[in-house]
């Protein structure tokens, strides 16, 4: 039987034909053209590229601004021949206790104060407090239980109600 140019052989390897030729019908030809591409490719980006004009560089400006450096204004700093008065405006204190009012609990001896959840006796406590504590009335006045409620803020931030005849107003 007659094996013609190109075909294989049994037990040869494929893509060799009856002369020994390895290369003819092979995967390499499609290899050999890309391989001398990326080595082209590389070349380039490792000789030629570095030789041109640097990548550009990224920087973030304001908008509005169109310098890369930050602009120095001069300062001229006059000092004063009197110190200036400071005084500090005091919030007005209300004469009674009512909203917005600074209050000083008072008069609980012992027993101290309870921060409740609502008004009444019979609500939930969240706090006690003792003499002294500095409160601020955020809301009120209720009714309940018998006492007037305001509404009170302590100075860790815990808000509740309070009977106000334990209440003083803060000097």
């Amino acid at each position: 039987m007659a094996v013609s140019s190109g075909s294989t052989r049994p037990g040869s390897k494929r893509g060799r034909d009856d002369e020994g030729g390895i290369l003819e019908g092979s995967w390499v030809w499609i290899a050999l053209p890309v391989g001398i591409l990326v080595l082209i490719a590389a070349l380039w980006f490792l000789i030629i590229a570095p030789a041109g004009s640097p990548p550009p560089r990224v920087t973030v400006t304001p908008a509005g601004t169109s310098t890369l450096w930050p602009t120095v204004t001069p300062m001229v700093i006059v000092e004063p021949t009197q110190p200036p008065s400071v005084t500090t405006p005091e919030a007005p204190q209300p004469a009674a206790i009512g909203v917005g009012a600074r209050v000083v609990v008072a008069g609980t001896g012992e027993a101290q104060l309870r921060i409740r959840q609502a008004p009444g006796t019979d609500t939930v406590t969240v706090k006690v407090v003792p003499d002294g504590t500095r409160l601020i009335i955020i809301g009120g006045p209720e009714q309940a239980s018998g006492y007037t409620w305001w509404k009170v803020e302590d100075p860790a931030g815990i808000v509740g109600w309070v009977a106000g005849d334990f209440l003083t107003l803060a000097p």
